[in-house]
């Protein structure tokens, strides 16, 4: 079934509208106008998105009235790791399908993706899959407290329509990649690993990493479903060692400590005592 999806980006274009709402606790619903083209054997398409016309924007030009952009386009994000990783997916999680389901005027089916770990807190994924194209209609992400985090769902759809605007072409400036990872040079400190992951968790990537604390190093790590990442950087001079600073954003924790000369900040969806263990684990590479 998520091959099927990612066949299905690949192959048909489509235009609609979608209804996405985030967060747990100060809820915030927005309206979307998507158009996905077409991708080639390898990957999907790009997906042009837009913002609502109420959602901001009114003589501001390209750019809403909370200074977010109104147009844009999608050429992948971290948090489709589910479709990008299947086989991981498969190890850590399993899929059931929970009988049929109507959106945006297309009949599909419904599918749970939960944790095989019965005894640990995961998030768990709700999927409706069109039964004719195998694209994907629906999804909400349940967080590792029960609550709802990402809900994204199809309220118009049209499946390979006869008339498409003009498709973008990527514009990959020099510079314009500075905030992605590059692990083609090693990083000028002395890096820490940690010596506990959570089951079914691994190392997706790592790279250096140039942000306002200057050029550091990331990994992230993923069990297929949730990830977490690991930022790290050489400490200040005087900067107190051992003392971990935690706070819960909505569906997501972040941790802050400097241990062995090296600031370090996770980020991720798992339980805090769980991330805890990560972070207080953290050792010097050999």
């Amino acid at each position: 079934m998520i091959r099927n999806i990612r066949l299905a980006e690949r192959v048909h274009a489509y235009r609609g509208t979608k209804e996405v709402v985030f967060g747990t606790h100060q809820v915030k619903k927005r309206e979307y106008i998507v158009t996905h083209f077409r991708g080639d054997d390898s990957s999907p398409g790009p997906t042009l998105m837009e913002r609502g016309a109420d959602q901001g924007g009114r003589g501001r030009g390209e750019r809403g009235a909370e200074g977010r952009p109104r147009r844009w386009v999608e050429w992948g994000s971290r948090h489709d790791y589910w479709l990008r990783d299947a086989d991981r997916l498969l190890t850590n999680y399993t899929i059931e399908r929970d009988g049929p389901r109507e959106v945006a005027g297309r009949t599909g089916s419904r599918y749970v993706v939960r944790s095989r770990l019965a005894d640990e807190k995961r998030p768990t994924l709700e999927l409706v899959v069109d039964d004719e194209t195998g694209l994907l209609l629906s999804y909400r992400q349940v967080n590792w407290q029960g609550s709802a985090t990402l809900t994204s769902s199809f309220t118009t759809l049209v499946i390979d329509p006869d008339v498409m605007p003009e498709r973008p072409v990527r514009d990959v400036k020099a510079g314009a990649e500075a905030a992605t990872t590059d692990a083609s040079s090693a990083p000028s400190f002395s890096l820490l690993t940690p010596q506990f992951l959570p089951a079914g968790f691994r190392a997706r990537g790592e790279g250096r990493r140039s942000g306002r604390n200057g050029t550091g190093w990331k990994t992230i790590y993923s069990d297929g479903l949730t990830w977490f990442e690991i930022r790290q950087w050489p400490a200040k001079e005087g900067a107190e060692e051992g003392v971990l600073k935690r706070s819960v954003r909505g569906s997501h924790v972040w941790m802050r400590m400097t241990h062995a000369g090296v600031s370090i900040s996770l980020y991720g969806g798992l339980a805090p005592e769980e991330l805890e263990r990560v972070v207080r684990s953290l050792k010097p590479r050999n």
